[in-house]
């Protein structure tokens, strides 16, 4: 599990930068616009709470007998330097955004955030985001371990070691 979760920060931190280093041009219109819709979604901040819990979570499970210490340096240690990466986070976003989505279509995202719904979905998205994630890992990883034994034979038979 703990190396699980740490596959899924190192995804989290990896993937969206990875994506938008492989896009050489953006829209600057887009780009703009997208900058608006990370903003008014808060993906900064369902990151941050996501990894807020994590990593104090991970180290703890790695010094048994020592969580509480394990939690204190990931307050006071690890969770700073994370969180200095807040806006290079954003900014990946916001490019991800602008290579998806036309200056237009962003534009338009941002009316509708402007709208009653559109102010209430963005003000849920981070805790529905968080949620949805705990629940799908849950779910993923509570039969994870039958769906491995249930396979292992075939996985074997690629010449795979389950």
């Amino acid at each position: 599990m703990r190396v699980v979760t740490l596959l899924l920060i190192a995804t989290l931190l990896g993937f969206s930068a990875n994506e938008a280093k492989a896009q050489t041009t953006l829209n600057p219109a887009a780009l703009t616009e997208a900058r608006k819709i990370v903003e008014v979604l808060g993906a900064i901040k369902t990151f941050e709470q996501s990894f807020n819990g994590s990593v104090s979570d991970i180290l703890a499970r790695m010094n048994p007998g020592k969580e509480a210490e394990a939690r204190k340096v990931a307050e006071d240690i690890l969770l700073p330097e994370l969180k200095s990466l807040l806006p290079v986070i954003a900014e990946e976003y916001a490019k991800l955004y602008a290579q998806v989505f036309s200056a237009d279509e962003l534009r338009a995202m941002g009316e509708f955030y402007a709208t009653p719904v559109g102010k209430r979905i963005a003000e849920k998205s981070p805790v529905y985001a968080q949620q949805s994630m705990a629940l799908s890992q849950g779910v993923a990883m509570g039969q994870l371990q039958a769906i491995l034994m249930k396979n292992a034979e075939k996985v074997r038979a690629r010449g795979l070691k389950i």
